[in-house]
């Protein structure tokens, strides 16, 4: 197949080296989001908070990627996409850090609003990279590699988050996030390629025309209505599924040693629900 203009060749190891930092740093992405949820009880607990206020704490991280994103992506396309992303994710980084730090609410809140605006840019930048990296030919089988990160994160997010904060504290997880991307950004440093190619090869239309464009585009407004609808419902239930088993079902929040161990057994699970 033809060259696209604005793909980074690069061999197969390289290839795949790239596909399991993109895949790391959106692991990591994902799992700041969903580590949070089951943490309801605790954070109520701790900074004295009802329920719609640790919703908000949730939807802070959405509201601030959304409104990021979208500015964002007036001048995001000017930059090397490695820079971007790798200042991106020291950002994420250093907020996940402040969100493990938190003292208050108001704090924590603050926290989950930057984090939201370095992590929802960063995301979109992730697919960005592999569109202009990896040919059309394999770039399918590449896009699904890079996405099984949001399958490991949703099932190793809730047990994880919930094991750590009941055995060392709510802290713990955000701690252990803001590690994790440390470790993934120092090996993104020295083996992500430059990516360059849309800045001389790329559309020479004004960013707010073209922004307009595709959201005024009907079909492309029936899939942002789909998507948008099915995040709303999941979302508006998933949060308060943890205070509501604690509150309202008598799931203990502090699970004995031998509790403990057994936590990731389906069946210990199921009894427990």
């Amino acid at each position: 197949m033809p060259a696209h203009p604005h793909q980074t060749h690069l061999s197969d190891r390289q290839e795949w080296m790239l596909l399991a930092v993109l895949g790391s740093i959106q692991f990591t992405n994902l799992m700041d989001f969903v580590i949070l949820m089951p943490l309801g009880p605790q954070l109520m607990r701790v900074f004295t908070i009802s329920p719609q206020q640790f919703g908000l704490v949730v939807s802070a991280y959405t509201f601030s990627a959304g409104v990021v994103g979208i500015v964002g992506a007036l001048f995001i396309d000017r930059f090397d996409r490695r820079s971007v992303l790798l200042g991106l994710y020291a950002g994420f980084a250093i907020s996940n850090l402040l969100c493990a730090l938190a003292p208050s609410y108001e704090i924590l809140l603050v926290g989950r609003v930057v984090t939201g605006a370095f992590g929802g840019l960063m995301g979109a930048t992730v697919y960005a990279v592999v569109a202009d990296v990896v040919p059309e030919i394999r770039r399918g089988a590449a896009m699904g590699t890079v996405m099984t990160s949001f399958s490991l994160a949703t099932v190793a997010g809730v047990p994880v988050g919930l094991f750590l904060a009941n055995k060392f504290g709510w802290h713990i997880p955000f701690f252990m996030l803001a590690g994790t991307s440390s470790i993934v950004l120092v090996v993104g440093y020295y083996s992500l390629p430059s990516v360059r190619g849309h800045i001389v090869h790329g559309s020479t239309a004004a960013p707010l025309r073209s922004l307009l464009a595709l959201i005024t585009e009907r079909n492309n407004l029936y899939a942002f209505l789909l998507i948008s609808a099915i995040g709303a419902a999941g979302f508006a239930v998933i949060p308060y599924l943890s205070p509501y088993l604690v509150g309202n079902a008598g799931l203990a929040v502090h699970l004995s040693a031998r509790r403990r161990r057994d936590y990731f057994h389906f069946p210990f699970f199921r009894q427990t629900l």
